[in-house]
């Protein structure tokens, strides 16, 4: 190997595994499962809008994260979180969060089941998860926005399980490329910060499981 090649590859950070995102749960992002297959439909027909929204957690998320709930210029969208828990329990968690209810975990412990939360709010684009690897000391979330013409499209929400990982510190780091769709959209819609839109990065622990 050449010096210089040798140089690239150890400038190079060298990821232990990448998370399948066909693993993860969500709303409105491609390549991952519905999370609406995880809550069973209602009984009855809802008789009207708020008991739609009041029927499923799913539709409690989608609520919270609507165009409405957009925050002002100037605000983020705030951090992504980590909540205990896979499937139908870290959905329910994650939710209790959003809603302000509960907090999001900050420490666990080595082999703990939990997942991690990543969203956006509604607006003109829309989010689309490229990939997820993870390496010592760090989870990175490779993400970009597909702009359109609808600026109320859908709120999008990603439930990441998450792998087996040693004690220590541990980013996760949302990591942006470029914004895809027409170019005259894309224009129009950086406007509106990304950062504004889509939760951001944080850190959490992993303590030794307790014997």
């Amino acid at each position: 190997m050449s010096i210089v090649a040798l140089a690239a590859s150890l400038a190079s950070p060298i990821y232990a595994d990448e998370i399948r995102l066909c693993n993860a749960w969500g709303i409105n992002i491609a390549g991952i499962r519905d999370a609406r297959e995880l809550i069973p439909p209602p009984k009855q027909d809802p008789s009207s809008a708020e008991e739609f929204i009041n029927s499923s957690v799913v539709e409690q998320i989608r609520h919270r994260l609507s165009y409405r709930y957009l925050p002002p210029v100037g605000d983020t969208a705030g951090e992504g979180f980590l909540v205990p828990g896979g499937g139908k329990q870290a959905l329910e968690n994650a939710w209790e969060v959003l809603a302000g209810k509960a907090k999001p975990l900050k420490q666990i412990s080595a082999g703990d089941e939990a997942s991690l939360i990543v969203f956006a709010y509604a607006s003109g684009r829309s989010l689309r998860l490229d990939d997820v690897k993870h390496s010592d000391g760090e989870i990175v979330v490779a993400y970009h926005l597909n702009c359109n013409e609808l600026m109320s499209s859908s709120a999008h929400f990603a439930l990441i399980p998450l792998p087996t990982l040693g004690p220590g510190k541990i980013k996760l780091t949302m990591q942006r490329s470029a914004d895809t769709g027409p170019e005259v959209v894309v224009t129009r819609m950086a406007k509106i910060s990304a950062e504004r839109l889509v939760s951001g990065s944080f850190t959490f622990k992993v303590t030794d499981k307790e014997r």
